[in-house]
């Protein structure tokens, strides 16, 4: 069985596609930083000092967020797949190579993106999720599906299941 997929492009690049066949789920509203536009393919997600959402910095700190829908500028609120979505598979880009199962943090090089988490180094406050497998390889992945595809390079889109 093929699963659902919302798919959001720009420029003929697929970011921001949900991929799951089993599980529902519900979208939440967040205040975002006013006058700052969220698109459907932002990448990782959270929020600033006085709690508004915005795309994760290179030293932003969890919990992480994926977005729902677009928010324009003017929008004060925005829809996004929070804490209640752990499990939830995700299309975003990587910004270091990682391997099948490796888990990610939020980039340390450019904003929204993912890159490899070392267990014993790295904080827990900023682990996103697990890298599951190549976007372009996962047109049929299901929930019980297990990629073994590495991303070999920067800026490929992943599938990420949030953590």
């Amino acid at each position: 069985m093929s699963a659902p997929q919302m798919t959001y492009s720009i420029g003929g690049i697929d970011v921001g596609t949900l991929i799951d066949d089993t599980h529902i789920y519900e979208t939440e509203g967040i205040n975002k930083v006013v006058g700052t536009a969220i698109a459907k393919n932002a990448g990782v997600l959270n929020t600033n000092a006085s709690g508004e959402l915005q795309i994760c910095p290179t030293n932003g700190l969890g919990p992480f967020y994926f977005p729902g829908e677009a928010a324009l500028a003017a929008d004060l609120r925005a829809s996004v797949y929070g804490q209640k979505a752990r499990g939830i598979k995700y299309v975003l880009k990587n910004s270091t190579n990682l391997v099948a199962n490796d888990p990610v943090k939020r980039s340390t090089t450019v904003a929204g993106q993912v890159e490899k988490f070392i267990k014993g180094t790295d904080s827990l406050e900023i682990l996103v999720g697990y890298f599951r497998g190549l976007a372009s390889q996962a047109a049929d992945l299901t929930a019980k599906d297990t990629l073994q595809a590495n991303a070999t390079s920067t800026g490929l889109l992943c599938v990420i299941e949030k953590a």
